[in-house]
């Protein structure tokens, strides 16, 4: 039985940028910068004036048995403005180092970004590769097959000897077994391709 080859061609930039995104690693690194640019935004709302309206309700009175009239009832409301005082150098500091919190995570946002682009490249030429030797070893083995099949009629008319029985044996155990290996190295590559490119692997196999 003949097996099919299904190389995988060279893939667009738009292609590998949108798959990389599927990756966990990158969506985390994405989470980063998120999360470095809203600790920015609360420390810096730190130095802005606020408003807050506060209120209270409730019954005084002198004596216990005057809380509950009508009379007796309390309630004030207040509009309170807070200016917080100038942190000088603390809060420049403090800015400056958000924003170089926010550079790194961006940075390594864009380095993991390379690095996925990468990595789906290799894979993809690894598994691309895996599939020809695995496609070689096969039609080895399938001659190898016949080889062996061959040389035992052979055997039993009498026109070869059993030492080159033997040695048909020993070439065909050589090719199923250089056979098998390169399945495991193709599931191998597969797999580090399907890891590489974010997508699960149920979704896949």
């Amino acid at each position: 039985e003949d097996m099919a080859l299904d190389l995988l061609p060279p893939q667009k930039e738009e292609t590998l940028k949108g798959e990389i995104q599927n990756r966990p690693d990158v969506e985390l690194a994405k989470q980063k910068v998120l999360m470095a640019e809203l600790e920015k935004k609360i420390n810096l709302g730190e130095h802005y004036p606020s408003l807050s309206l506060q209120g209270s309700w409730g019954y005084q009175a002198k004596e216990q048995e005057d809380l509950l009239e009508s009379r007796s009832s309390n309630h004030t409301v207040s509009l309170n403005l807070r200016i917080p005082l100038f942190s000088g150098l603390t809060s420049l500091a403090k800015r400056r180092a958000d924003e170089a919190k926010i550079l790194a995570a961006k940075m390594n946002l864009r380095h993991l970004q390379d690095q996925s682009t990468m990595e789906i490249k290799n894979t993809e030429q690894k598994f691309n590769q895996a599939q020809l030797v695995l496609f070689a070893n096969k039609k080895w083995s399938q001659e190898a097959q016949k080889a062996i099949n061959k040389g035992l009629r052979s055997y039993k008319l009498g026109v070869i000897s059993s030492f080159q029985v033997v040695q048909l044996q020993k070439g065909y155990e050589g090719a199923a077994m250089s056979y098998w290996q390169s399945l495991q190295s193709y599931y191998k590559e597969k797999m580090a391709w399907v890891v590489a490119r974010g997508i699960p692997l149920k979704q896949f196999f």
